[in-house]
């Protein structure tokens, strides 16, 4: 399949964003995802900051990758998909790892999508594919233009 192939070939790092409303289009998106990609997977979702997040229930047993909740400082694995989690912010760093941050919220968002797409791109650069699946405000846009900016899909 063609979408293997390019993740295999040419994405280590995919950054997904999605406001509430994405998460039916997550059900088809992650469950598709190859088991046996290198790539890692970030996901934002704009969820309620007082409630703790359900998204590694939904999905854990519906992907062929490991679902986790990203924690400050962990080593980024291939074939695993990761959540911020609520009312943080989700950055990736050199290594890479993962960082959580509790910075002002942008676009009114904590988790912002932007920040997510921003830092990732500054990571993986041209190795890097952006989706925006759902939104209900600007977050994502500059991010998303920063992937590109970087080379990356």
């Amino acid at each position: 399949m063609r979408i293997e192939r390019t993740l295999r070939e040419r994405v280590d790092g995919i950054v997904v964003g999605a406001s509430a409303g994405g998460v039916e289009a997550l059900a088809l998106l992650l469950p598709a995802l190859p088991a046996r990609m290198a790539a890692s997977v970030f996901v934002v979702v704009h969820v309620p900051r007082e409630r703790p997040s359900l998204l590694v229930d939904i999905f854990a047993s519906r992907c062929p990758a490991t679902v986790r909740e990203a924690t400050d400082k962990e080593p980024v694995r291939p074939a695993t998909v990761y959540f911020a989690p609520p009312d943080y912010h989700l950055l990736v760093e050199d290594g890479p790892r993962l960082a959580l941050s509790i910075d002002a919220p942008v676009h009114f968002s904590r988790p912002s999508i932007d920040v997510l797409f921003e830092s990732a791109a500054d990571v993986y650069r041209e190795r890097l594919l952006g989706i925006i699946l759902t939104g209900g405000s600007e977050d994502g846009a500059e991010g998303l233009k920063n992937v590109i900016a970087n080379g990356g899909i």
